[in-house]
């Protein structure tokens, strides 16, 4: 046991003298001496972890368990080093034993609520949160994980309660000032926000990513250039975090400057930027979706450009696009599963880059004519305009509380001198009563090539910021597209036109949450247009 420890106390040595190789090498000899020492087991082992080596780590505490199967210690440490190497049911496994053996032990239930948290299970992680606080409440790393958790679960007005209780506790913390500052904006308070940022950046200045969310702040408000400014200063700090250099492009997108933007944009992906072969005459070009369906939409229009090349092109899309791109021209096969074999690979919206082409080349999509045909044969016949509508999107999405309207308020557009249809598959519960205002098309509405069969028969479409609005734009239906005070990069700013879609008109909320303004104005060109057919 004493040459067990004295192998220990060699290996800290090395460590200490910058040789962590040398210490982990030692510690496992020392741990390999005393198999049934769980003390020592657990302390080499413990060391190993400070050395980042979770793998002989766990080999440490597996023997210390074995020895010691209820110890919370040795439970825990098990746990912890299980997490670090990804076994993360495992590690929720040891923790929750441990929880079980001290059920008011707030240490350990804030760290069973870190495991719940990794394995998608939020809630059941709040509540360990709630009552780790309750029985420690003046502790500040416990309710900055809860803030930072009601935020994820999109409860910002909690989260800004917490936040504003550990300053109370610390003052003057920079990353819970700026912690605080996020809470702010989620709550669309960007004054406030800013305000904490500013804050933050007094007590540390190069912090880039309070920059970042500055800049977001300074967006939000309006302040473009300074936003941009501000995703600079955070790009300088940290060059290698990509997340900025999307921001920043996403800032210079907004303003037009598409020429900066898009290589900044490139960051999104790893790497940045895969170089377009000199030649794709003669091979099979995959063009891949990306994020959101609406940008899948928007995008597509770059596959012509690459057939112009000489290429066969494969593009693969989510299930619900699979018909609809069957009629984007240039397209040789449409896919939404696994990749087809393949020379080069592109997503869709890395194209504008590799091109540096303008952006009006509608329409490109277009309805198919028999589905055309099912559909006109189920719509009122009663001579009158139709007017699909669509008054929210996915609510998954993050920016869905600004982009979306309730039913009830969007209703005002309907009056009697036009046919009104839904064109949205997703009803929400809370929309419901005011359906009785439209007739809607959703009973066999099965993917977007039925939405753009729809939209075919219609004489506009007015939606809020949705796949739809990009449907009816890349098929050049007229279409009015509501949008909110701070609007997707993609609309741009100033403007009731789009140069990605010349038959969409835009109306922008005046200021932030402002709807009522927005459909006022709507509703009065809307009656005037359908009255003077």
């Amino acid at each position: 046991m004493e040459r067990a420890i004295a192998a220990m106390r060699t290996a800290v040595r090395l460590a200490e003298q910058g040789d962590p190789a040398g210490a982990a090498s030692g510690l496992a000899h020392a741990a390999a001496m005393a198999p049934d020492d769980p003390p020592l087991q657990v302390q080499c082992g413990n060391l190993l972890r400070q050395l980042h080596r979770p793998a002989e780590a766990l080999a440490c505490f597996d023997r210390a368990a074995a020895a010691l199967p209820d110890n919370p210690a040795v439970l825990g440490n098990r746990g912890i080093a299980l997490a670090e190497l990804g076994r993360h049911q495992e590690a929720f496994a040891c923790i929750d034993r441990v929880a079980r053996l001290r059920p008011d032990d707030p240490n350990t239930l804030v760290n069973r609520g870190s495991m719940l948290v990794q394995l998608g299970r939020p809630t059941e992680a709040l509540a360990d949160y709630d009552r780790a606080i309750a029985l420690r409440p003046d502790q500040v790393p416990m309710l900055i994980n809860r803030a930072n958790l009601l935020m994820d679960l999109r409860r910002p007005a909690d989260a800004l309660a917490d936040y504003d209780r550990a300053l109370t506790l610390r003052p003057n913390h920079p990353s819970t000032i700026a912690d605080r500052g996020n809470a702010l904006l989620a709550l669309d308070r960007p004054e406030a926000a800013l305000a904490a940022y500013d804050a933050a950046l007094r007590l540390d200045p190069n912090s880039a990513h309070t920059r970042d969310h500055r800049g977001k702040a300074l967006q939000v408000l309006g302040r473009l250039d300074d936003a941009v400014a501000s995703y600079d200063t955070a790009v300088r700090i940290a060059p290698n975090v990509p997340g900025f250099r999307v921001h920043r492009g996403l800032c210079r997108l907004l303003l037009g400057d598409f020429r900066n933007g898009w290589p900044d944009y490139a960051f999104r992906r790893p790497p940045p930027h895969l170089p377009w072969p000199e030649s794709v005459a003669g091979k099979t070009v995959l063009l891949q979706a990306e994020q959101g369906l609406g940008d899948a939409i928007m995008f597509c229009r770059y596959a012509p450009l690459v057939k112009a090349l000489g290429a066969i092109v494969i593009l693969q899309v989510p299930p619900p696009l699979v018909r609809l791109m069957a009629t984007l021209p240039g397209v040789d096969r449409v896919v939404s599963s696994d990749a087809p074999p393949h020379d080069h690979a592109s997503p869709l919206m890395s194209l504008p880059l590799t091109f540096g082409t303008g952006v009006d080349q509608t329409p490109y999509l277009s309805a198919d004519p028999e589905l055309v045909a099912q559909w006109s044969s189920r719509l009122p016949t009663s001579g009158r305009r139709r007017v699909g509508l669509v008054w929210s999107g996915n609510r998954d999405h993050p920016n869905d509380r600004n982009r979306s309207i309730p039913l009830a308020r969007f209703a005002r557009l309907v009056d009697g001198e036009a046919d009104f249809v839904g064109l949205q598959t997703e009803v929400r519960a809370a929309d419901e009563p005011a359906l009785r205002y439209i007739l809607m098309a959703d009973a066999d509405n099965r993917d977007f090539a039925d939405t753009a069969a729809l939209i075919a028969l219609m004489d506009l479409v007015v939606t809020v910021d949705t796949s739809v609005a990009h449907l009816a734009g890349a098929m050049g239906k007229p279409v009015w597209i509501l949008l909110p005070h701070d609007p997707d990069w993609r609309w741009m700013l100033g403007r009731d036109d789009s140069p990605w879609y010349p038959t969409a008109r835009l109306f922008r909320q005046p200021a932030p949450g402002d709807w009522d303004r927005v459909l006022d104005r709507v509703a009065g060109e809307l009656s005037q247009k359908v009255t003077n057919r």
